[in-house]
């Protein structure tokens, strides 16, 4: 339902914005129903907020002017706040607008009602506390952007006693005069109140983290004559406004990406820097001239800021803040000063508009809520806001100019939103109007590419950036192009609803009004033609709705957000729950945040986003899945876990390398590719983890042994980088999981689908999730936390070197184990005698691979001056044929970079390459559309002086650098802080060998460009990290290694062979039992002939009774040819028997034993008998997938059934204790085998082979004597027969 009411609007703010709104409604249109509801006491907005001494204007004051009411008084080319303020209060009292203005009035917020189309609007008197609603046709919001103080937490703040303020709320109750007062920030506001206060204070410190680009500030003041002129002389303030706007817009182009801004930016940037270190004392010169590009941050004119830096008093630091304590400031270097003042000059919210009102559309979501979903704040050219109808943002998201007025900015804001909002419903032509959310999007994007190309989204801190990296506050062009971009509103943009047929009518009304008599006559024909005409046109006329591209035009695959991390590919949903100990959990607290696809920018999916409690909650359950993960599973079935994982991965690598390929950018085929490298460590590390051997050490001390064991080293921390989403999961949880480690994974921000999809498949492989904890955030305190939790035991990081650093300092806190994986700054030599075209393949592969996006990548490629314009020249041929796009698409061969700041990186580098004489043979720009794309770079005349020789660009620029001679080629190699990878391409071998050597790296590619495989280290030295992942060496990262001392009373053996005699063993058994000997320290089995038993679950049953015992560990049965194949089913109770042995057994008899007996077939002995035929049973039981540990083929009775690695394999299937063993042979044979298992000395053959009586006790401990152990409990067993069953001895 349309309100049928006369139009009104509320308008929030009186700030300059609002009062140039105020103006033209009341003295262009004539329209009188508005109010501007204030919450300060007056209007003048930010000139009446900050109040500071040597608060002032940073822009001319002609031009920082209303257009409507240009001011001929101004005292000073640069005027103070106090006289701007009295300006604002001259300009609403002159043109009536104060009878419009409610003031100490706060809006807390707005709300859409369908039904009636209006705002519902709630106040709240500051004076009287009293809460109300308000409606209206048309909600503007004037609030502006220097409006809200930034809220910056310090630790210890509120613990401050003294007085502590922001510049924009300056407490002018507090004396500062004598006082030590502390300044943090080095803002524009800084740079005012510093000199301003310096003469009155004791001493003032200045805590600024980044330098700031100063310039002169001629202030001149104006004459009396010159006043005099601006009132009589016409046109003069006209023409002075123009020009200082031209110069202003024309300083602006400075911070364009073109030839011509390069050049104009290093000519500025280097007088300003003499500007500086002319003004400022020598010991700031060091950090007082910034490291980012002119216009990163907003310009400051010096309003004797530098000069005041050489008083005795004032101290600057390029410090940030540790803590705030009771009487100062503690820096983040650890010093302490004691302060009276603190001045918080630390900026505004400039990228949260309308903050901290709650503003609902028609939706019912939040403003704030809807630019959250979209990565911040946007609005179609910073006025309209789809969902929010009858809306509008004066000085809203990216309409900040350059390097011009704000003022003129708001006021081209203004006459655009009164052109195409106010006009279309004061003439009633609609009643609702909308703009498109598909032209809100499209001009957001065309803004946001246009930011790519300037120093606004630099590398540096800046107000303007939010939290999800946008920069929502910046115009992409100069303020005439802002103007002329608003100027006509385009219709088609905004949805349009009810209105008036005869609303033409309304609309030549006001112009009458506005007209005199002589005109009115002459507009009345063509306005009523136009009314009409346009009537018709709008009532036949059909909106063609926003069509979205397909994400995968050519393949038909869908990708569907379907919320919490999961997608929809190929009809599989890709969704991993993150579990905690006892039951799965969704992730709430921390919330969802909108993942997009760095091509166009599209919104894919929802991640969750872990909180600090999660997180805790994760790294405790990994904990206690740990210790059960390890010591349930073998290295053996471990092996099988992973085999399973392997074929998971390889069966779904299409779908993972499109899930790689959308998040991450690279090509399809480069996707495909990196899943079957991140199999590939899946791969190794199974075969790696039965290869987890210790040692035994020979001992200086009689009857000891020392032996080695590796053991996981606990619960670790994963936290993995973006451009190698799958390879760089698998290469890190792959060993550690193998080593029997449980992991807390952190994966990118921007990736982390792929690491998600690759758990899933880990979890239906079989591998325990809870020993698998993925924790997707946006937290940045979750990589803190994995490197101070005390129960993480291990470290692997693979990031930035100054992250890794910081990371290597926070685990030391709990001495943890680290792996960091860290920049690179790879050389890549070509000399003289090189292979050229190998080289240039090889340059192509190790540069412009993943775009150029991997620490592995040639950064600088270092070329022998005879060869070096051939292989530019060929380089430069084989860059021309790449192709950039979406890397779904199969002619793709580059795809984007990842975000905007390495987008900005490259083209940095670019930029400095080019101001300090490089050349761009190709490329050197990024491509003007949609998505994060820079076109493959070739530089050459690179220096050593440019960033690009000492940074690590991470993107696709190839920096060529000359060398003559191979001595200068390595200095230039080794003169990195680096050392990650480097290559070189030569044919003497003499000089490979050499190079290899004197390459400080941890890597070395000799005549190619592909360095990195499961099988081989990689890792760094230098600040290129520590640690090794993959190849054998990977996994001990993830291992202890634990020493163990055998002395002689710490060890015996147990000999119990239960042959008809259990009786005997049992009593045995029970007294030591009683003893102390612990249950699980004794391996016990039986063993059942059937030439003596054709019952043998009987005789089963009858060994258990005179054991005493509820199960035995291994029950072996042997040469069952006489077996009574009716006497089946008793045995099938005991379902606690551990295994069967089985020796000489047909497949018929192992078919039936299987078919009635209900025991686990885990540990099998086979063997085949002289005097029986061969049988098929060891092919039968690999068929039902019965595991053999031994297998005699010529074997006999007489044989011992284990051999030296079944021995080894049964204790640590049942986990028999070093101090306990407890195990059955046969005498003769078996001490033999004994005594080389247990101990490396081996005895000679006759000393082996001798007649022992079983019975014969004093014999058996001789000779366990002579090997160094004490016996215990030893029950003899029966004589051998050598395997002929018609002799029984007993």
């Amino acid at each position: 339902m349309v309100s049928s009411r006369s139009p009104n609007a509320i308008i929030i703010g009186a700030g300059p914005s609002g009062i140039a709104l105020a103006y033209k409604l009341k003295h262009t249109l004539g329209f009188e129903d508005f109010t501007l509801y204030e919450k300060l006491d007056g209007p003048g907005g930010t000139w009446r907020t900050n109040t500071y001494p040597g608060c002032g204007c940073d822009i001319p004051t002609h031009l920082y002017s209303f257009s409507f009411n240009l001011n001929s008084n101004w005292s000073k080319v640069l005027a103070d706040q106090p006289e701007i303020l009295q300006y604002m209060e001259d300009t609403v009292d002159k043109f009536s607008l104060r009878s419009h203005i409610l003031s100490s009035v706060e809006c807390l917020g707005a709300e859409w009602n369908k039904e009636t189309s209006l705002w519902h609007v709630k106040f709240r008197d500051l004076l009287t506390k009293i809460e109300y609603t308000r409606t209206a046709t048309i909600l503007v919001s004037c609030v502006g952007g220097i409006s809200f103080p930034r809220d910056v937490k310090f630790k210890g703040k509120e613990n401050f006693k003294g007085s502590m303020f922001h510049t924009a709320e300056w407490d002018h109750s507090v004396n500062y005069k004598g006082k030590r007062m502390a300044v943090i920030g080095n803002g524009c506001s800084a740079a005012q109140v510093v000199p301003n206060i310096a003469g009155k204070v004791s001493f003032v410190k200045q805590y600024a983290r980044s330098a700031q680009w100063y310039h002169d500030r001629p202030n001149k003041r104006y004459s009396e004559f010159e006043k005099f002129a601006f009132r009589v002389v016409p046109l003069w303030m006209r023409l002075l406004r123009l020009s200082i706007f031209l110069d202003a817009d024309a300083q602006s182009t400075t911070y364009l990406p073109t030839p011509a801004g390069i050049k104009a930016r290093a000519k500025a940037e280097a007088e300003s820097k003499e500007y500086i270190h002319g003004k400022t004392p020598k010991k700031y010169h060091d950090f007082v001239v910034p490291t980012f590009a002119l216009g990163c941050k907003r310009r400051i004119f010096d309003p004797d800021y530098l000069d005041c830096l050489n008083r005795p008093n004032v101290d600057l630091v390029a410090e940030g803040i540790s803590e705030i304590t009771e009487d100062g400031i503690i820096s983040s270097t650890g010093t302490k000063d004691v302060f009276d003042i603190i001045v918080l000059a630390t900026g505004f919210q400039v990228s949260q508009f309308l903050t901290p009102m709650k503003v609902i559309g028609k939706q019912g979501i939040s403003l704030n809520q809807q630019w959250r979903e979209c990565r911040g704040a946007q609005a179609y050219l910073g006025t309209y806001v789809h969902n929010f109808p009858n809306m509008a943002i004066i000085f809203g998201p990216n309409t900040f100019p350059a390097n011009n007025s704000a003022l003129f900015s708001c006021e081209v804001q203004v006459d655009f939103a009164i052109k195409s909002l106010f006009i279309p419903i004061l003439d009633r032509r609609v009643s609702v109007i909308e703009v498109k959310q598909s032209a809100e999007d499209r001009e957001t994007a065309k803004i946001h590419d246009g930011l790519r190309n300037t120093v606004f989204s630099g590398a540096c801190s800046n107000w303007y950036i939010g939290d999800f990296g946008r920069n929502a506050a910046s115009w992409a062009g100069t303020a005439a192009s802002f103007w002329r971009k608003t100027y006509f509103p385009q219709w088609n943009a905004f949805y349009m609803e009810g209105g008036e047929k005869l609303w033409w009518l309304n609309t030549m009304r006001r112009w009458v009004r506005n007209l005199s008599w002589q005109s009115r006559l002459s507009v009345l024909v063509v306005a009523a033609f136009y009314g009409y005409h346009t009537s018709l046109l709008s009532r036949f006329s059909v909106d063609t709705p926003s069509v979205e591209l397909p994400m995968v035009p050519e393949t038909g695959w869908n990708l569907v957000s379907v919320g919490g991390g999961e997608l929809d590919i190929s009809g599989r949903s890709w969704t991993c729950t993150c579990s905690t100990e006892g039951s799965e959990f969704e992730v709430a607290s921390g919330g969802f945040s909108n993942f997009t696809e760095p091509v166009g920018g599209s919104k894919i999916s929802q991640v969750a986003s872990f909180n600090e409690h999660e997180f805790n909650t994760a790294i405790e359950s990994a904990k206690i899945a740990q210790q059960h993960y390890y010591t349930s599973t073998t290295a053996a079935q471990r092996v099988a876990l992973f085999r399973n994982w392997y074929e998971l991965v390889i069966k779904n690598k299409k779908d993972l390398a499109i899930i790689l390929c959308l998040e991450n950018g690279k090509t399809l085929l480069e996707a495909e590719a990196e899943v079957v490298y991140a199999a590939d460590f899946i791969a190794w590390f199974a075969a790696e983890a039965p290869r987890s051997y210790g040692d035994s050490i020979p001992s200086s001390i009689p009857n000891t042994t020392v032996m080695t064991l590796k053991q996981p080293i606990g619960v670790c921390g994963i936290i993995t980088p973006w451009n190698f989403p799958a390879a760089m999961i698998t290469g890190k949880i792959a060993p550690a999981l193998a080593a029997g480690c449980a992991v807390v994974i952190k994966p990118p921000k921007e990736t982390p689908h792929t690491c998600l999809a690759l758990v899933k498949l880990a979890i239906e492989a079989g591998l325990p999730p809870k020993a698998i904890q993925v924790c997707t955030t946006s937290n940045r305190q979750a990589a803190t936390m994995l490197a101070t939790h005390p129960s993480i035991s291990k470290l692997s990081f693979t990031g930035s070197t100054g992250v890794g650093k910081m990371l290597a300092k926070l685990a030391a806190g709990t001495l943890k184990k680290c792996s960091l994986e860290l920049e690179g700054n790879a050389p890549f030599i070509v000399f003289d005698d090189a292979n050229l075209d190998h080289a240039v393949e090889a340059a192509m592969i190790c540069k412009f691979r993943c775009t150029g996006q991997t620490c592995v990548c040639a950064n600088r490629l270092l070329v022998h001056k005879a060869v070096v314009k051939e292989f530019t020249s060929k380089l430069v041929q084989k860059v021309s044929e790449l192709s950039i796009g979406s890397g779904i698409n199969s002619k793709t061969t580059q795809g984007p970079l990842v975000n905007r700041a390495a987008v900005d990186k490259v083209r940095e580098h670019v930029e400095d390459a080019i101001a300090k004489g490089g050349k761009v043979e190709i490329g050197g720009y990024a491509r003007n559309t949609s998505g994060l794309f820079f076109l493959p770079t070739v530089l050459t005349g690179a220096t050593r002086q440019m960033k690009i020789a000492t940074e690590e660009t991470f993107g696709p620029l190839a920096a060529i650098f000359e060398f003559t001679t191979e001595d200068e080629a390595i200095r230039l190699a080794n003169d990195t802080e680096f050392g990650l990878a480097g290559y070189f391409f030569n044919r003497d071998i003499g000089r490979i060998l050499r190079v290899s050597r004197e390459l400080q790296c941890g890597m070395v590619g000799v005549n190619t460009g592909k360095i990195s495989a499961a099988k081989s280290p990689f890792g760094g030295i230098k600040e290129s990290g520590y640690g090794r992942e993959g190849s054998k060496y990977g996994m001990a990262e993830y291992e202890i290694l634990k020493t163990i001392t055998i002395g002689n009373t710490d060890v015996h053996i147990d000999a119990a062979y239960c042959y008809e005699n259990e009786v005997e063993v049992g009593q045995g058994l029970t007294e030591a039992f009683q003893a102390g000997i612990k249950r699980r320290d004794v391996f016990v089995t039986t063993k059942l002939w059937s030439t003596f038993h054709s019952r043998v679950e009987e005789a089963l049953d009858e060994s258990l009774k005179n054991l005493g015992l509820d199960y035995v560990n291994l029950y072996l049965m042997h040469w069952p040819v006489a077996m009574n194949p009716n006497a089946h089913g008793k045995a099938s109770r005991y379902g606690k028997v551990k295994a069967i042995g089985v020796a000489n057994f047909s497949v018929k008899y192992l078919e039936e034993l299987l078919g009635h007996v209900s025991v686990v077939p885990a540990v099998n002995q086979t063997e085949n008998h002289p005097f029986l035929p061969q049988y098929d049973n060891v092919d039968f039981c690999k068929q039902k997938d019965i595991h053999i540990t031994a297998y005699s083929p010529l074997g006999s009775a007489g044989s011992s059934l284990l051999t030296d690695e079944g021995i080894k394999k049964i204790a640590d299937e049942y986990r028999v204790s070093a101090s306990t063993i407890l195990i059955s042979f046969h005498i003769s044979r078996g001490l033999s085998v004994l005594a080389k298992s247990v101990n490396p000395l081996r005895i000679n053959s006759n000393k082996e082979v001798v007649e022992i009586n079983c019975m014969d006790l004093k014999a058996l401990k001789t000779l366990a004597a002579k090997r160094g152990f004490v016996t215990r409990y030893v029950y003899p067993a029966f004589g051998i027969d050598f395997g002929f069953p018609d002799k029984k001895n007993h």
